[in-house]
């Protein structure tokens, strides 16, 4: 009772520290962003107004691998890894690799051979892919990054997510930076299930907030279930637990519910670094549950798989990836052309 009455008036503190972040960034955007590096290739950013779980990784993968032809690299700030601090390219050969580099990076090295650059300073990073034979670089979670000049500016946003509730900045809300701040964008790409009732309403709410950019939708699809690099062939009548580490479950939990036998057990907070005493709670929910195998995503699968197999469990992922319209990839094509 205590805590909820404590609830209840925390808005008094956190509303105006809100109030003051929006401004922070609103004056951000004015005086940091007057002199960036502009780059020798066409960049590619795809970014987020909410605070992670809008879909901006396999946005990335999916553009990158649409344009295969220009050899593409991938620049991510590496985001819990211990290379961040430094501007590095991913060997696919370390050990534990998602530890060093990010989640998310060791992910892409994975389901990609494209060059994956990790580090905050993602001028230095840019810098170091002029060097090689990379004519696009399609940077991952860089629309508040304004030191790097951008050909395209991509603002992903999850239908799912709820306009009214998510119209307040950081603290109180989820926003990085005021709704205002998509006049800054090239375009929006609204990601989620074809069947959600929202797409309407966001792209209503986004022409409102932006005026006139161009708004296109990536329709969540399951390529299916995969064990790293090969697809698994699941033995008819298998029971299954899913689990997951991301920023939002909802989509993801949604994608398993069309999988026969299946129970979801548990959505860990974005970016878990995964322990023993984690893999072991798990195993021992599948064993109670009578399953044999463990389903995740993409991510929670590269950074968690040697611990499972450890364990002598069989860890499957589910595979997601967008269907974007044509006229997605005509738009881009023609962005990166004016370079």
């Amino acid at each position: 009772m205590i805590f909820r009455r404590l609830y209840d008036y925390l808005w008094i503190i956190l509303l105006p520290l809100s109030i003051v972040w929006a401004g922070t960034m609103w004056l951000r955007r004015r005086l940091c962003g007057q002199k960036p590096y502009r780059s020798k290739i066409p960049i590619i950013c795809v970014g987020n107004l909410h605070s992670g779980g809008s879909g901006k990784t396999p946005l990335v993968l999916a553009i990158s691998e649409k344009f295969t032809s220009r050899n593409p690299a991938i620049l991510s700030r590496g985001y819990g890894g211990s290379a961040a601090k430094s501007s590095k390219v991913v060997d696919r050969g370390a050990p534990n690799g998602s530890v060093c580099y990010g989640d998310e990076p060791w992910m892409m090295a994975n389901l990609s051979s494209f060059s994956i650059f990790v580090g905050k300073n993602r001028v230095a990073s840019i810098q170091g892919i002029e060097k090689t034979a990379s004519t696009l670089a399609v940077l991952d979670d860089g629309f508040q990054y304004l030191k790097l000049a951008k050909d395209v500016h991509l603002v992903a946003i999850n239908v799912e997510r709820s306009i009214k509730e998510d119209s307040y900045c950081l603290p109180w809300g989820e926003l990085r930076e005021p709704w205002s701040s998509l006049r800054y964008a090239s375009a929006v790409v609204l990601t989620g299930a074809r069947d959600s009732g929202c797409w309407r309403e966001w792209e209503e709410f986004v022409k409102e907030s932006s005026g006139e950019i161009p708004v296109f939708k990536a329709y969540l699809s399951q390529v299916g279930l995969w064990q790293g690099t090969e697809g698994y062939q699941r033995p008819d009548g298998e029971s299954m637990i899913g689990f997951c580490g991301i920023a939002d479950s909802k989509n993801f939990t949604q994608s398993l519910a069309a999988l026969k036998s299946v129970t979801f057990v548990k959505a860990f907070r974005d970016h878990h670094s995964y322990n023993v005493t984690d893999v072991k709670w798990l195993i021992e929910k599948a064993q109670e549950l009578k399953a044999t195998a463990l389903v995740t995503t993409d991510k929670d699968y590269f950074k968690t798989q040697h611990l499972f197999e450890r364990m002598g469990a069989r860890l499957v992922s589910l595979r997601i990836r967008y269907d974007i319209d044509e006229n997605f990839w005509y738009f881009l094509k023609e962005r990166i052309e004016r370079h």
